[in-house]
């Protein structure tokens, strides 16, 4: 893949995350510091799911989103009472709760993805297939 593809595409991917931060900052005027760790588990979601329980593209990515959209729900469905500092507060905890639990979930003897190596601590998850859609795998430049 060239270089400017790939950048391209990173581009993208957090020009959607800077818009959803936009609604719920710039509409909704609530400052959130935990916006990155729900990309996060639609991120992990994805890599299990597609990785470990060999998921194809499409439910993976609908699994994630659910997942990471229910986690967001009922973590906010609390922080509605906090206002102002103290919403900022609940989310910077609920963000080091969450990196801390995707750092360290890992036990370096169990398989990667069982329970007891959910995330494979900071090595990370590495067995994710390429992505297949309409019966083509999207492995290298497109030509």
């Amino acid at each position: 893949m060239s270089y400017v593809a790939h950048v391209f595409i990173y581009f993208e991917i957090y020009f959607v995350v800077a818009l959803s931060l936009n609604l719920v900052v710039g509409y909704c005027g609530m400052l959130t510091l935990a916006h990155a760790s729900y990309y996060a588990v639609g991120g992990y979601t994805y890599a299990l799911l597609s990785g470990s329980l060999g998921w194809t593209f499409l439910p993976a990515v609908m699994a994630a989103v659910l997942v990471a959209g229910v986690l967001s729900l009922c973590l906010s469905l609390p922080a509605w009472r906090l206002k102002g500092d103290f919403f900022v507060l609940g989310s910077l905890a609920v963000q080091a709760v969450l990196f801390s639990m995707f750092s360290n979930w890992s036990d370096g003897h169990s398989a990667v993805g069982s329970w007891r190596n959910l995330t494979n601590g900071p090595n990370g998850l590495s067995n994710i297939p390429k992505t297949e859609l309409f019966g083509r795998t999207l492995a290298g430049p497109v030509e």
